[in-house]
């Protein structure tokens, strides 16, 4: 998966610092004509950071652009089209607390976990690029 990012230090921040991803990369702006011009971007500069999702091989791909006009968006996850991604988490209390103290956006109605069953519950919380993220706790019944 990848995502075209804002700002690379508070997504660095949101993916390291809040949910354990070990991003690698380059910080440094560099200018690869052939990812440029795939991306539509030809006269940009881009860098890009790389983690794996702990638990898995699943990677995602983290890219900045620099030198291009671009447009923030953010689609509510019922919008047909909205991008989300759904991560299994050890510590769903504790991360949900640190990320309510980074000022991290809940969407899910009334800023409260869902639960699905007693072993399952879920909450959405949106990453600093406006990405739609699924935190779910599973424990054995």
């Amino acid at each position: 998966m990848g995502l075209s990012v804002g700002d690379m230090e508070s997504t660095i921040r949101f993916w390291h610092g809040l949910l354990g991803f070990e991003l690698k990369g380059n910080m440094e702006f560099s200018s690869n004509p052939v990812i440029l011009d795939l991306t539509g971007a030809p006269h940009a500069k881009n860098r890009e950071m790389v983690a794996t999702v702990p638990g898995t091989k699943a990677l995602i791909a983290f890219y900045e652009y620099q030198g291009i006009e671009r447009t923030p968006f953010h689609l509510r996850v019922p919008d047909p089209g909205s991008p989300a991604i759904a991560l299994r988490v050890k510590d769903f209390d504790g991360l949900l607390k640190r990320m309510r103290e980074a000022g991290v956006q809940v969407t899910s109605a009334r800023g409260e976990p869902v639960q699905f069953s007693p072993a399952s519950r879920d909450i959405f919380v949106v990453d600093p690029n406006g990405l739609n993220v699924e935190l779910l706790e599973t424990k054995a019944p």
